[in-house]
């Protein structure tokens, strides 16, 4: 009777599971301020947060583990799911401070799409990169990306990161835009079973 109430009120408390996913180039800073505004709003909810491949994830939201799932990069989606909404982000393609001006440096890139997916051949920031430095190629790939700021802040190549993994370090000089003024931009993709409707924390979460 209590939370009838409360949904005649237009004041729902929300408690318990709230199960969802999203691959590593989401979770981090996105996900946590994420989730704490989703906390502040419903301080019952338990949000269970999944972070694996793509594959792995859609997999769990088919068979109904999760109710949602954000991406960048995705395979094939499985029959039954589709995309919800799409929301631009922009990357930036960066370097070391001190490599800016080294092109052996800067033609080796790092791979951030999902290593699980044989099937994607198409680097559009590659092609990019390489009208300007034709010896670009692909080192080594990894869906971990704060390995490639790792790697990238050593200076042992290239890579391409969202903007709020390197805002501050681009700031603070650290790091720097190769193309500063060329935006990169990325969809991010939220995956939900088709014609099924979402429970109000999942609603707030991609709000």
């Amino acid at each position: 009777v209590e939370k009838l109430d409360a949904i005649a009120t237009g004041n729902p408390r929300l408690a318990g599971p709230f199960n969802f996913g999203c691959s590593e180039v989401i979770a981090g800073d996105f996900m946590s301020c994420a989730i704490q505004d989703l906390l502040s709003t419903y301080p019952d909810l338990h949000p269970n947060l999944v972070v694996s491949t793509a594959r792995a994830l859609l997999d769990n939201i088919t068979q109904r583990k999760l109710e949602v799932g954000l991406f960048f990069h995705l395979p094939e989606l499985p029959v039954g799911l589709e995309i919800i909404r799409r929301v631009p982000v922009r990357f930036h393609l960066v370097v070391a401070k001190g490599r800016i001006l080294d092109r052996k440096v800067i033609e080796r890139f790092i791979g951030s799409r999902e290593i699980d997916d044989s099937a994607t051949h198409r680097f559009p920031t590659v092609d990019r990169m390489r009208r300007d430095y034709p010896g670009t190629r692909i080192v080594l790939s990894t869906n971990h990306l704060n390995f490639h700021k790792k790697l990238a802040l050593s200076g042992f190549g290239s890579t391409i990161l969202p903007g709020y993994l390197v805002g501050g370090e681009l700031k603070k000089g650290s790091l720097r835009d190769i193309y500063p003024s060329e935006k990169f931009l990325f969809d991010l993709k939220i995956v939900a079973p088709k014609a099924e409707a979402l429970s109000r924390p999942a609603e707030e979460l991609i709000a």
